[in-house]
């Protein structure tokens, strides 16, 4: 049963996700979806509820809390991009390591920056259709 309450069109845009008060703590995933109510994106880590996190998507840089995170149930694969490797800074487990677990991990954007790029200009059209009332900042560098 869909118990959403706002429409949640699949996106697939590669994630850097940041934590703002520990920048060693680092990991890459990917986005499952943006809707009005902010952005899931799947991560190898479960990250603290209210967290402030910079999230980088190509050349644009995204500013959020995470407003929820569970488990997300195995898969034969990531959802959208299962050749890639994941890859996170947690010098403990490694440069290169496959988790045991992935997370969806729930953001209410609060900024935007929208790079130059192909792939921000579709971002940031993804942004005006589906969250209209926040306003995104171009920049060519960050």
């Amino acid at each position: 049963m869909e118990r959403r309450m706002c429409e949640r069109p699949a996106n697939a845009f590669e994630v850097r996700a940041t934590e703002v008060t520990n920048p060693h703590f680092t990991f890459d995933g990917e986005t499952i979806d943006i809707s009005s109510s902010g952005m899931a994106v799947t991560l190898p880590v479960d990250i603290r509820l209210g967290s402030l996190c910079r999230l980088e998507i190509g050349d644009s840089v995204l500013l959020g809390f995470v407003t929820g995170s569970r488990k997300w149930p195995t898969l034969s694969g990531p959802p959208f991009a299962g050749h890639k490797s994941w890859i996170g800074s947690d010098s403990s487990k490694g440069s290169e390591y496959l988790p045991q677990a992935y997370y969806c991990t729930e953001f209410e954007i609060v900024e935007v920056s929208i790079g130059t790029s192909a792939l921000s200009q579709l971002l940031g059209a993804n942004f005006d259709e589906t969250m209209p009332e926040l306003q995104l900042a171009t920049s060519d560098s960050h």
